[in-house]
């Protein structure tokens, strides 16, 4: 059977789940063929089953994808990064900290690790940024302190 599929917000097809699988197939991947009444995610097709993760084949039940632990949320970080003096980008990476729980407890684990991956990005620009921003607060109390003395 051959099916259509977007691949990288690229639709193509028509092709096999073989040819499909090698351009980027990933159990997210919409996919449709004649018959179908909706784009479906590949993980929910049985023809796409030989090329998906065991615990995202057609029928694999929710458990099998809940073995994996729970990627790292870095909440604290998040909130810690807040509060020390990096608001936005602290509260960028609390809005992916919280995303981790939820992808996760909603079966979607690369999700939960994408997200997981975003918030320990922003939680290190945040710190980089306090590393920056202390010493310059520093030297220039020190300068002021200076150019009053005279």
């Amino acid at each position: 059977m051959e099916y259509w599929a977007i691949i990288n917000n690229v639709q193509v097809g028509p092709m096999s789940p073989a040819n499909i699988a090698r351009m980027g197939l990933t159990p997210d991947t919409m996919v449709w063929c004649n018959g179908m009444s909706q784009w479906t995610k590949a993980r929910y097709v049985p023809d796409f089953a030989p090329y998906m993760p065991p615990a995202y084949a057609p029928g694999a039940e929710p458990a099998a994808r809940q073995e994996q632990p729970c990627p790292p949320n870095y909440i604290v970080w998040s909130v810690i990064s807040i509060l020390l003096c990096c608001q936005v980008t602290g509260a960028i990476a609390l809005i992916y900290s919280i995303l981790v729980e939820y992808r996760y407890s909603n079966g979607n684990i690369d999700g939960a690790w994408s997200a997981s991956r975003s918030a320990k990005t922003w939680n290190i620009v945040s710190i980089v940024l306090i590393l920056i921003w202390l010493p310059l607060i520093f030297v220039t109390g020190l300068l002021k302190g200076l150019i009053s003395a005279f």
